[in-house]
């Protein structure tokens, strides 16, 4: 199981790629700040481009899915759907 920290770096990495934005502002924001959106366009720009193990980016996911943070649990299905494609596309 990968290191809560770990996760964390995510979650952080994809905050620094804007992919988190207050619905009422439209600018970037935590997580899980009040009024958080997903920018849809920026999340598939940083899965393409992330470097993560394959292992710690399934852990995140897995543990995403269980927290009650919306933005979050959004970010991980995409990301879900994404790995799903990959593995039938091989």
């Amino acid at each position: 199981m990968t290191e809560f920290e770990t996760m964390l770096e995510v979650e952080e990495w994809l905050q620094d790629n804007d992919v988190f934005y207050n619905g009422i502002s439209n600018k970037s924001c935590h997580s899980d700040s009040y009024m958080t959106m997903v920018n849809f366009e920026n999340l598939d720009k940083a899965i393409q481009d992330a470097e993560f193990k394959e292992s710690v980016i399934k852990d995140t996911i897995a543990y995403w899915m269980e927290t009650g943070v919306v933005s979050l649990k959004c970010a991980a299905r995409v990301w879900k759907r994404k790995l799903e494609q990959e593995l039938k596309a091989k």
